[in-house]
């Protein structure tokens, strides 16, 4: 049996005062990709028509030019209107107004159930407070509604791999990265996959690691003691 080489478990948990990831949570790419939306053309659109497009103006982290108690009124002057409540969740989030956050977005996802960006963006919120079982039921229903959505992948993987929960965590991170390759993620496939014990594998995913990012200093460090049989 190959043993687990110590790099591979320093740093990999802390946070919050408990077992926890310390690598980031995903989410850049959806900031990304909603930054160019124009936030003040709700009107020229049903709100409703589409419960898993996050609106204009209201996917990109710090974009949303109003302020969280503006949204508020809004939202409650127009109570059936999801994409009003989904505003107020991520504009809480950027405040790390957690609760108020949560409490928004599932008021929206009682009017649009199938938003999975809402309950992807919930369930982010949740890991934070330390909610990660409920957090894991928003991401298995954000994946089923939403199965092109990465970071919904990813972050449901990580959760499941702090767990020790290897092979339920392992679909779900190859999905990601049949998403989108990403170095780190194939990073995470490696150590499921050593810790299962499946190390040829696990190399070639560590290979894979490297490729998408060769500068990831741990992957680095365990393909050159690999290489030198150190």
């Amino acid at each position: 049996m190959r043993s687990m080489p110590w790099t591979i478990v320093s740093g990999w948990f802390f946070t919050f005062g408990r077992l926890r990831p310390t690598r980031a949570l995903p989410g850049a790419s959806i900031s990304r990709a909603t930054q160019d939306a124009d936030p003040m053309s709700d009107s020229s659109r049903d709100p409703n028509s589409d419960p898993d497009d996050p609106g204009p103006g209201c996917g990109a982290e710090g974009f949303d030019p109003m302020e969280p108690a503006d949204l508020r009124r809004r939202a409650e002057a127009e109570p059936g209107n999801w994409a009003w409540w989904f505003r107020l969740g991520v504009r809480c989030d950027v405040h790390a107004y957690d609760r108020q956050a949560v409490a928004a977005l599932r008021r929206c996802l009682l009017i649009a159930p199938r938003n999975g960006l809402a309950r992807y963006k919930l369930a982010r919120i949740l890991v934070g407070m330390d909610r990660e079982e409920e957090a894991e039921v928003q991401l298995e229903e954000a994946t089923r509604v939403r199965p092109d959505l990465q970071d919904a992948w990813v972050l449901l993987g990580y959760l499941r791999t702090d767990w020790g929960r290897w092979e339920e965590a392992l679909p779900a991170l190859r999905r990601a990265v049949e998403l989108r390759p990403d170095g780190d993620v194939f990073w995470e496939i490696a150590k499921c996959l050593w810790q299962m014990e499946r190390y040829a594998e696990g190399d070639r995913a560590l290979e894979a690691c490297l490729r998408w990012k060769p500068n990831h200093v741990p992957a680095r460090e365990i393909f050159l003691s690999l290489a030198t049989g150190k």
